[in-house]
């Protein structure tokens, strides 16, 4: 395994982590923040997928937590740009 490959899986991992652990979190504020339990759920499925097909955007782990929050306003964001239409 070469050392780029280690690291891409150690970053990816982090991340998994990180999505696990704050899950119910993420889901409790995602339901307050758009007051419908159908689209938190979805919006936080798209989270997931953005997250995890762009975990390579991560440069610093100990910035993870950070990252993770401008991803999850993205992907809202997007949201209440689909529906304003």
């Amino acid at each position: 395994m070469t050392t780029h490959s280690a690291e891409t899986d150690r970053r990816k991992r982090a991340v998994e982590v990180a999505l696990i652990e704050s899950h119910q979190d993420m889901f409790r504020f995602l339901k307050r923040k758009l007051r419908n339990e159908h689209d938190a759920k979805d919006v936080l499925q798209e989270f997931y997928v953005k997250a995890l097909t762009r975990f390579d955007d991560l440069k610093d782990e100990d910035r993870l937590r950070g990252w993770l929050s401008l991803v999850l306003r993205s992907v809202i964001a997007d949201h209440f740009r689909a529906n304003a239409r």
